[in-house]
């Protein structure tokens, strides 16, 4: 029940606006922190790979396939402790048992599917991870970025004169705030008030925006989940309701009842947890009698 909470309170709609709540900066930190960490394990997994490879066709590089297999492990650790940064923590998943012999171990390891979709996650994955994580993160602080252009729109130089060009206004500055058509588009900001008004759209836009990237991040933190973390049963969470104390079980076991009254009286054969029910009141009935 702990887990349950803890899992609704960080994935669960917040009280407030998004964007004043932890998970969108949670998730810049998740998503700007791939593009460094991503490629590291990325590079220390194919060369580990390639150089392994290479030497395997000699004894000598044996340990050095073996070293790379425990070494891949590793690296899913590293992604599943950031993954805590916007989901739940992600379990390591069980290791295949192996016989006490080198080669036993060396072979049980490679044919881990936990090995390779590790494997799967670091390489495969990275490109398309990469990919997403920048252009959302890119996106999200440029936005946030111009809340603030209040604060310095006047120190940015531009050909006679100082301010923000949003969109291209080759004209400017000698120019209107505002321009659509003739080959020119965009808001030229070289005033307060102009960039308050520009602060206050992107901040307006910013609101959004803190649901792109929290969902960036829970997709990411989806994909570690379900290639580093344990398998699951599809099953399992029907199984845990119908488990549970709850109105399914007490209906699946008065049907149970009804049927097993039903079968008393048609004269059908009785199934035997009717016939360990029957036996169980019985016992009941005559324990019942001796203490009367």
């Amino acid at each position: 029940m702990t887990s349950t909470r803890k899992s609704t309170a960080r994935n669960g709609p917040p009280r407030g606006p998004l964007l004043l709540s932890t998970r969108p900066w949670a998730a810049t930190v998740y998503l700007l922190s791939y593009p460094v960490v991503g490629t590291l394990l990325f590079v220390t997994t194919v060369t580990s790979v390639l150089v392994t490879a290479a030497l395997s066709i000699v004894w000598v590089g044996l340990p050095l396939l073996l070293a790379s297999a425990v070494l891949i492990r590793k690296c899913a650790d590293v992604e599943r402790w950031r993954a805590a940064l916007v989901t739940d923590l992600v379990p390591a998943p069980g290791h295949t048992s192996h016989g006490g012999g080198f080669m036993a171990r060396l072979r049980a390891l490679w044919s881990d599917p936990a090995t390779q979709r590790a494997l799967g996650y670091l390489v495969l994955m990275y490109v398309p991870l990469l990919i997403m994580d920048t252009a959302v993160v890119a996106l999200w602080l440029s936005v946030v970025g111009m809340v603030t252009v209040p604060l310095w729109f006047w120190a940015i130089p531009q050909n006679g004169g100082h301010g923000v060009m949003i969109g291209y206004r080759p004209e400017a500055p000698h120019t209107t705030k505002f321009a659509f058509g003739d080959g020119s588009f965009g808001l030229w900001i070289d005033d307060l008030p102009t960039a308050l008004l520009a602060a206050a759209l992107f901040l307006v836009l910013a609101f959004g925006l803190a649901h792109l990237v929290t969902a960036a991040a829970r997709l990411h933190g989806g994909v570690v989940r379900s290639m580093l973390g344990p398998p699951t049963d599809p099953l399992d969470s029907a199984r845990r309701v119908l488990e549970e104390p709850g109105a399914l079980r007490r209906s699946s076991e008065s049907g149970d009842h009804d049927d097993g009254r039903l079968r008393r009286e048609s004269g059908s054969p009785a199934r035997p947890d009717d016939m360990r029910e029957t036996g169980s009141r019985s016992e009941e009935n005559t324990t019942s009698g001796g203490e009367s």
